[in-house]
């Protein structure tokens, strides 16, 4: 795997071998790369490219991983590990944006190391990747795959050292033996200067015609001399350079520090956005699934009461009829049991088949907008349904039931008669002179219905109430979600870039680095120290990286805004926790947090929506690891952002 930039532009894009058996890749149009110098690009580039062209990449200031830049496409795929098609995660190459991804063959990487190794474990196999049992085996598997790596970096250091030292020093011997030619070049040169000096003193004494032929001789032999200087001062020159780049190589094999080896699951995995987004989505889709439904039942079963009530109270004289008639009270009731049992089974059969085949189609297209993700398999959920029809006969079928059978109780005779009005009594407003004397007649009579029939007063409020609820609850999702980008990336983190050193970066680099930063499209910008810590939150959130940023000033503004509940907090006396991450280690101002085996006091927690950080000034970090952080990462604002 190795990131690379498609040339004549900044579009950072990752190569994958050809995987055998594990992640492979799903054809889409044409065919895999079946030799050297094909490949196969991302599905959503079929409109910038078509099978037939060659695409170019390259790899600035550093060596590419690559035999051959040049490739001609042969297909398009789909990966099961980029599921997103707009966010891909960033990238160690072009604009540090990763934008899209293809396979090449193995045989096309330049390279011994593998950089990425796909496990697959059996009893993962058939479980459903967002369970909780899925997860907890997942994170044991992770955990002992760590701990068999956790010295690998130290031996793979003394490794790259080793072997990188063995060749140094072939290297070395290779320029001393040349400086020892050198030297013996030298002094040949001098003898060979010396005795044509010799040979031209005794020329002068030769008679004219040998003199003449002496001199012609000597000049040559001069030019000779000339020609193997210039040699001889190349070979020295050539001779400093590589023992310039000799000793550069020393510097950086002896500044080498000791690689990380990450272990990743699918959310984490670079590039695994798209699947995390995926997965938070339908967690919140769940989570919301598991309230609204209750509160959707119970505002459908009040009025489904409510109507029924009325219904066999209309129903009144008919019912009188019928048993003056003859009829049992049993064959009466039927008639509302029937009419509440089909009412309520053609209700919840239309609705179960509109929720299974019309509601989660939408809901899921909604969730993969954006993703490479096909279409959402469709399954029926007995359970599910058969509970739903219970429930619906519960709310329709029971109170026609007890409401017929409570008036079939009068005679005949009674049934045939109006229903009697409901016995009056003073309402709590009559009690209350002050408001009652100020309310009209029609508000009055309006009172004492409502509070007269309190079946119906009650109903009425539980189910405007419900409604209502559902409605804001709705609205206020929409409204948080709608506000968090910009909240976040224009009110919080105001800077527009972030540019990052490399650690081997050389002095002059640095130098160009700041000159560069002084463009006239840049408005300003903040060095400061930032590093990448992870930390394992083991029964909740699982792994989670944390970017911690180091500060020379009292804050980080105007790049970054930090607030307490509307309250801007300053970067002293400890470090600035971002919210989420407060959560997580269930620390509250004033506790220790542990980082990399450090702990450090909370000071303060910020508002934060995405990702997790935590913010120090150069004191309390010199405190807590007992070195000064060496600015590594510029924090950029642009005159004109877009």
């Amino acid at each position: 795997m190795a990131d690379l930039t498609v040339e004549n532009s900044e579009e950072a894009v990752r190569l994958y071998s050809k995987p055998e058996s594990i992640s492979t890749f799903q054809v889409t149009e044409g065919r895999l790369p079946e030799a050297d110098g094909e490949i196969a690009l991302a599905d959503f580039w079929k409109d910038r490219y078509q099978i037939g062209q060659t695409i170019t990449f390259t790899k600035k200031e550093e060596k590419s991983v690559l035999k051959s830049q040049t490739f001609t496409i042969t297909g398009f795929v789909q990966s099961g590990e980029i599921l997103s098609k707009e966010d891909l995660g960033s990238a160690s190459s072009g604009n540090g944006s990763l934008a899209g991804y293809g396979v090449i063959l193995p045989s096309q990487f330049d390279s011994d190391v593998y950089s990425i190794a796909r496990v697959r474990y059996d009893d993962l196999k058939n479980l459903d990747a967002f369970s909780s049992d899925y997860k907890t085996k997942r994170s044991q598997h992770q955990e002992e795959l760590q701990d068999l790596l956790e010295d690998n970096g130290q031996k793979r250091l003394a490794s790259i050292k080793s072997n990188g030292q063995k060749s140094l020093e072939e290297g070395k011997e290779q320029l001393q033996t040349a400086e020892s030619n050198l030297e013996n070049g030298k002094s040949q040169l001098e003898q060979v200067e010396s005795r044509l000096k010799t040979q031209e003193e005794q020329a002068t004494a030769l008679p004219e015609p040998q003199k003449s032929q002496a001199k012609g001789q000597l000049t040559k032999a001069k030019e000779e001399l000339a020609t193997k200087k210039e040699k001889l001062a190349q070979t020295e020159s050539d001779l400093a350079n590589e023992k310039e780049k000799l000793e550069q190589r020393q510097k950086e094999l002896d500044e080498l520090t000791e690689p990380k080896y990450h272990v990743y699951n699918r959310e984490t995995i670079p590039g695994g956005q798209g699947y995390l987004m995926y997965s938070n989505a339908s967690s919140s889709i769940r989570s919301v699934g598991n309230i609204f439904p209750v509160v959707l039942y119970m505002v459908a079963a009040m009025v489904t009461f409510t109507t029924m009530t009325r219904f066999v109270d209309e129903e009144r004289t008919n019912a009188g009829i019928f048993k003056a008639l003859g009829y049992r009270n049993q064959d009466i009731v039927a008639k509302f049991v029937l009419y509440g049992f089909l009412a309520g089974t053609v209700g919840t059969i239309i609705g179960t088949l509109l929720g299974h085949y019309l509601l989660a189609g939408v809901i899921s297209d909604v969730i993969t907008t954006g993703m490479v993700v096909g279409k959402s398999q469709e399954y029926f959920y007995w359970s599910y349904s058969l509970l739903a029809l219970a429930l619906s006969w519960v709310s329709s079928v029971l109170p026609a039931y007890l409401v017929a059978r409570r008036e079939l109780h009068d005679e005949a005779a009674q049934l045939l008669l109006p229903k009697p009005p409901v016995k009056g009594a003073k309402i709590l407003l009559e009690r209350l002179s002050f408001i009652w004397s100020r309310m009209s007649f029609t508000h009055k009579v309006t009172a004492r219905n409502i509070f007269r029939y309190k079946q119906r007063m009650l109903m009425t409020i539980f189910g405007v109430a419900g409604s209502v609820a559902l409605l804001f609850a709705g609205l206020g999702i929409q409204s948080s979600v709608g506000g968090v980008s910009e909240r976040q990336f224009e009110q919080i983190q105001q800077y527009q870039m972030i540019v990052a050193e490399k650690s081997s970066a050389t002095e002059q680099e640095k130098t160009d680095l700041e000159s560069a930063l002084q463009a006239e499209s840049i408005h300003a910008y903040q060095k400061i120290y930032s590093k990448s810590i992870e930390k394992d939150f083991k029964g909740k959130a699982g792994l989670q990286t944390i970017t911690m940023m180091v500060t020379n000033r009292e804050d980080f503004k105007p790049f970054i805004t930090l607030e307490e509940k509307g309250q801007e907090v300053q970067v002293t006396d400890g470090a600035v926790v971002s919210q989420k991450l407060a959560q997580l280690a269930g620390v509250t101002v004033g506790d220790k947090l542990e980082l990399d085996g450090k702990e450090i006091k909370v000071a303060a927690i910020s508002e934060n929506y995405v990702g997790h950080f935590v913010y120090l000034n150069r004191a309390t970090y010199e405190q807590v690891y007992g070195t000064s952080p060496q600015g590594n990462t510029y924090l950029v604002k642009l005159k004109e952002p877009t």
